[in-house]
């Protein structure tokens, strides 16, 4: 994220910016931050009683158990917020834009409705991936809350479905997610360095500050009975990887139409062969990318 000091628009005379920053467990309590700028910062339980948040924007914010006791959010704006487990009582609220923010209710089904353990929904979803899908069955997470799944990233997740699940803030690093579906899931904030997403579909999804260092989202090689093969790219069309870290990522052939990768930090990625029709680049660093073949337009950064 962004420390700085110069106007923005979270009110007038706004210099106090922390757009994009990991502010995680911060205690700020009683700080005077009027007209301040949080948008897109992580804010996750941080501890902010007291606190005077006049006109300040908290707009793309994770502000998961953040604590607002007796503050002053007066003409704040917290549009499009993630808000679950904030608490604000005795806080001045007058004139809060609340539109669009995810709360608690909002956060998916809980693991434990599907009747099942974790491990053995596994069992049958890897006795269908091993069968061509005779036996077993495909394991669906889709709009499941699995923020407090533990050691999530060392369960295989190879060819599930996930679509819209929910896995804010969560320890993926090393996971194996090739093949699978998680269009409209929700990444945001998550810890993902390492991980092997190849040949998945992430339409839509959400990886705003996540952290996928060395990651894989190359396209998956698939063998034919006659000897020959075929590939099936990653699809991250209209995800929003805004303040992500896509260090030395490898997206050669990555579908990345209409990305909104502002301020994402990509140095040393490939991205040989992407299609980058549309994406949205202001801001974004991209130091040693390679671009060999991409479709991109360079004039949008």
């Amino acid at each position: 994220g962004t420390l700085e000091d110069r106007k923005r628009t979270a009110g007038e005379g706004a210099k106090t910016v922390f757009t994009g920053a990991k502010l995680t467990g911060t205690n700020m309590k009683g700080v005077h931050a009027k007209s301040a700028d949080f948008s897109d910062a992580d804010l996750s339980g941080v501890n902010l009683e007291n606190a005077d948040m006049q006109e300040a924007s908290f707009k793309g914010a994770n502000l998961t158990d953040t604590d607002f006791t007796d503050s002053n959010l007066v003409h704040a704006d917290m549009s499009a917020a993630v808000t679950a487990g904030a608490v604000m009582d005795g806080a001045e609220k007058a004139g809060l834009n609340l539109l669009n923010i995810v709360t608690e209710r909002d956060m998916g089904d809980k693991l434990e409705n599907l009747g099942k353990s974790l491990p053995e929904l596994l069992d049958e979803h890897t006795l269908w991936v091993a069968t061509a899908g005779r036996s077993g069955r495909q394991l669906d997470l889709g709009g499941y809350d699995l923020r407090d799944v533990l050691d999530l990233n060392r369960f295989p997740l190879t060819a599930i479905k996930a679509v819209g699940a929910n896995f804010l803030s969560q320890n993926l690093q090393s996971a194996e997610m090739q093949s699978a579906v998680f269009d409209k899931a929700d990444f945001r904030d998550c810890k993902m360095q390492e991980a092997d997403l190849r040949g998945s579909s992430f339409k839509y999804t959400h990886f705003s500050r996540a952290d996928l260092t060395g990651a894989r989202l190359c396209p998956l090689q698939f063998d034919n009975e006659d000897g020959s093969h075929w590939f099936q790219r990653v699809n991250l069309s209209g995800a929003s990887m805004r303040y992500a870290i896509l260090r030395e990522v490898d997206m050669r052939d990555c579908i990345m139409m209409g990305v909104d990768l502002s301020n994402a930090v990509l140095s040393g990625c490939d991205l040989r062969r992407a299609d980058l029709t549309g994406a949205v680049l202001k801001g974004a660093v991209m130091d040693d990318v390679r671009l060999d073949d991409a479709i991109i337009d360079l004039g949008a950064l």
